[in-house]
């Protein structure tokens, strides 16, 4: 397997970490903001 692949992978996997984090953290912050104003 060369290298250049296996970074890219692992960057990928970062980035979709990353991602799912976040949406995770959006809509946390969504339902404070609901629940708060509710």
């Amino acid at each position: 397997m060369p290298r250049a692949w296996g970074l890219q992978g692992y960057f990928g996997a970062i980035r979709a970490i990353a991602q799912s984090i976040a949406a995770s953290g959006v809509r946390r912050a969504t339902i404070a903001a609901q629940s708060a104003r509710a």
